[in-house]
């Protein structure tokens, strides 16, 4: 078999490989309800529509009924035929990844030509297959524009054969892919225009250049300014939006653009999307930017995508769909830009010709498996995770069974793309001539929109006429004309556990009423944590509880609303209701069982940090700190401090790089760690002092000391202890003093455990006006209440009530 024979085939595995990878991860999202509405939804609706005679009409885009009100994809007809060989939402996914598979054979036969090497063309190959941008496309549901990426390879290889070869009948080869391309969305026949001007400056063809140039602006004219108008109500796609500040439409967008350059610079120039476009170039190590008459061909989307409102469409670490026709640009301009490397090198070194081909592809596919690795998507990057397929996930098709196929239909988001092949189907709360409502109240991706459903529902039920076909693990099926309206006690397993596997086992009462048991910490995508909260009931309870999530920063106090480090990448609250008890309220609590709560779903997909507290609270208000029950702790494995004078209790630190998420969780401590002074003594036999750490012996006034003590717990304590710390001057007078709860007032003493070691900081602040001379620190236990000081024994002054440390010199 001859080399070039063996790449070959080489290619053709890992094209295969990529293929079962990217199939599986794609059906594995679906299979875990994390596809919906949009976009995989409203695409296997128009598909199947169209299969049926109704060319791309969907229902569940309130406002529309037909796709090209959005886009202009035709491609979504002829695709429909693939419904008579599977009729699934899956054979758009298969579809997807297979087109974007198949780009690997131009990337390869353009790479071994120019570069002449077969090396250098599985290298490429292997770089076009781990692109980050392209594998977060694969895994963004389906979008026809994804397939653009495959589509404009065959395109751009095909000039490249005609320019290099001189033969003319490759334009005619050339044209079928760009027609599909175009095919795949409304913006695309402006890069088919761009590609006209390349045609007639650069390859000197003006027949073809001029036709390419003439169908592209034609296409993207009709789509634009005549097809979406027409079938939109608003006159105008609704994307336009995203470019409100620019214009109403492209020309005027364009126009503002080149005339205001400040305005532009502006636009472009923004720390995000520079990030966005280093994010593009590093995995082919910026050897784009070597063939700049390549790269700037996808100019057109890349101005799409940098100058819109919407930050989806230039975030590095979610690409999504918006950069899958930039991709082919980039990575002929790499090789484009490897080749010009390749020639310079033995033109001006004289450095062998292969061996320098050889050297720059390791060189870029270094880069490529490094961004890969960073960034990238598949079981090779680092963070990757896969949810797994649950029974919950499962029921959805048991569900689908109890509604009959030509029903019209209301579902939640996540359910939507399981039961899209229907001529009409909406999103809730649209309800229109639904017949059925199927809803899934598990998911806590939205906590307000939870409280609508259950209004929702309720509504329903007692005034519209709906009853209860089916209730199971959080799954309700409503029919209009149902007899039954209670839901049944299957329906309640999705918050019941009788042996739960618990991570962080805890015994904090809120109140005498409840009890926190513990707590375990998901991570059930990359970059995606969230929490399950065990809880039990002490007693019967005739009051429905709130319980609520804080997000907290370092220094313990809740986030503002409008911090930016919240936006991870999604701008979340900073307070949020638990879903679950709105369906399984308090009251209704069996004495002893166990409830299981999930928090919302944190996506932290960019570099962000966040402290997650919690509170419950007796009625609505989650700031009515009054009414919240204080939490006590009895045990805990983990160190949970309170905050807001003992109204909540932090749980745990999240941390994110963007793509791994860190649970910071302090476990107890029995082991004394190195300390810089010790000294003994004991504390109303309650607690043990160890020693001390000093920061500084001497410092100036108006400065401050940092001061960290060690405290050993002897006896579990009922009462809170406020420890004081003193600097003395000779006639006992203070000079400087720090009174407080311990840990900042985030480990009151009631929470300490017996053998546990207490590390205890504190920061005291010297006065202004204090003489320079030699000061003593003293430092104590104290009664908030009474003033009442515990006896000490041993130290320096062997009993009293008072420990004394060192000496400490203020400056002058």
């Amino acid at each position: 078999m001859k080399q070039s024979s063996v790449a070959l085939v080489v290619v053709i595995l890992l094209m295969t490989l990529y293929t079962i990878t990217f199939c599986a991860l794609s059906i594995r999202r679906y299979d875990t309800l994390d596809t919906g509405g949009y976009d995989l939804g409203n695409m296997d609706q128009a598909v199947w529509n169209s299969l049926h005679g109704r060319f791309l009409r969907l229902t569940n885009i309130e406002g529309v009924d037909i796709r090209l009100a959005h886009h202009v994809e035709p491609i979504l007809i002829p695709i429909s035929l693939l419904y008579l060989i599977y009729s699934s939402p899956v054979t758009l996914l298969v579809l997807q990844t297979v087109v974007i598979a198949l780009g690997a054979l131009p990337v390869f036969w353009i790479a071994q030509q120019r570069l002449q090497s077969d090396f250098a063309g599985i290298a490429f190959t292997l770089a076009y297959l781990l692109f980050p941008a392209l594998e977060s496309a694969n895994l963004t549901e389906f979008h026809a524009v994804t397939l653009t990426s495959g589509f404009l390879l065959y395109a751009l290889y095909f000039i490249h054969r005609a320019d290099r070869d001189e033969d003319r009948r490759n334009y005619l080869y050339f044209v079928p892919f760009a027609l599909l391309a175009m095919a795949c969305k409304e913006e695309i026949p402006l890069l088919i225009a761009v590609l006209g001007l390349y045609i007639f400056f650069s390859q000197k063809e003006k027949i073809g250049g001029i036709a390419t140039l003439a169908a592209g602006t034609l296409w993207f004219w009709i789509a634009v300014y005549i097809i979406i108008p027409h079938f939109n109500p608003e006159g105008r796609s609704p994307f336009m939006s995203y470019y409100d500040e620019l214009g109403g439409n492209p020309l005027q967008i364009g126009f503002r653009l080149l005339t205001h350059p400040r305005l532009t610079w502006q636009l472009l120039f923004t720390a995000d999307k520079v990030t966005y476009l280093l994010a593009l170039l590093a995995p082919l190590a910026f050897s784009s930017l070597l063939a700049p008459q390549i790269l700037l061909l996808a100019l057109p989307s890349l101005a799409i995508n940098l100058v819109s409102g919407n930050r989806w469409m230039h975030q590095w670490y979610a690409f999504r769909h918006y950069s899958a026709p930039i991709v082919p640009f980039i990575i002929l301009s790499a090789i484009g830009g490897t080749a010009f490397l390749v020639n310079l090198a033995e033109r001006r070194l004289d450095l062998d010709r292969r061996k320098t081909a050889h050297s720059l592809a390791s060189l870029i596919l270094l880069s490529s498996l490094c961004c890969h690795w960073y960034y990238g998507r598949s079981p090779l990057a680092r963070g990757f995770r896969a949810s797994p397929v649950t029974s919950h996930a499962h029921l959805v098709y048991e569900f689908a069974l109890l509604i009959p196929p030509e029903a019209a239909l209301s579902t939640s988001y996540q359910l939507n793309s399981h039961l899209s092949q229907r001529q009409s189907i909406y999103l809730l709360p649209n309800l229109h001539d639904a017949e059925y409502l199927l809803v899934d109240v598990t998911p806590t991706d939205s906590p307000a929109m939870a409280d609508d459903v259950f209004t929702l529902v309720q509504d329903l039920i007692e005034n519209k006429g709906f009853g209860i076909v089916a209730s199971k693990d959080g799954y309700i099926l409503l029919k209009q004309g149902a007899a039954n309206r209670h839901l049944s006690d299957d329906f309640f397993s999705f918050m019941r556990e009788s042996n739960p596997s618990i991570q962080h086992t805890t015994k904090v009462n809120f109140g005498d009423s409840l009890q926190l048991v513990g707590f375990n910490i998901k991570r059930d995508k990359t970059a995606t944590a969230y929490l399950e909260l065990y809880w039990r009931a002490l007693k019967d309870m005739e009051d429905d509880y709130k319980f609520f999530t804080y997000l907290t920063d370092e220094q313990g106090k809740i986030v503002e609303a409008d911090d930016q480090r919240l936006v991870a990448p999604i701008r979340y609250p900073s307070t949020d209701q638990l879903v679950a008890p709105t369906w399984y309220p308090t009251s209704q609590w069996k004495v002893g069982e166990l409830v299981k709560m999930e928090t919302q779903h944190w996506v932290m997909a960019k570099p962000s940090q966040f402290g997650v507290a919690l509170g419950v609270v007796e009625g609505p208000g989650q700031w009515e700190v009054h009414k919240r029950l204080r939490p006590q702790i009895i045990e805990s494995s983990v160190v949970l401090p309170l905050l807001y004078d003992g109204t909540l209790v932090k749980l745990v630190t999240l941390r994110s790089d963007g793509r791994v998420i860190r649970a910071v969780v302090p476990r107890r401590q029995f082991t004394p760690p190195p300390i810089a002074h010790p000294l003994e003594a004991t504390l109303g036999d309650r607690v043990k002092f160890l020693g001390y750490d000093l920061d500084a012996t001497s410092a100036k006034p108006g400065g401050s000391l940092h001061l960290t003590l060690y405290w050993q717990v002897l006896a579990e304590m009922d009462e809170s202890y406020t420890v004081f710390v003193h600097l003395l001057g000779g006639d006992n007078r203070i000079w400087g003093q720090k009174d407080g709860i311990p840990g900042g007032g985030t480990r009151p003493t009631t929470s300490w455990a017996q053998g546990e070691i207490v590390v205890d900081e504190y920061d005291i602040p010297i006065q202004t006006d204090t003489p320079p001379g030699q000061y003593t620190l003293e430092i104590g236990m104290y009664q908030l209440e009474t003033g009442q000081r515990l006896e000490v024994r041993g130290g320096p002054e062997g009993e009293g009530d008072r420990i004394l440390l060192g000496k400490v010199e203020v400056l002058d």
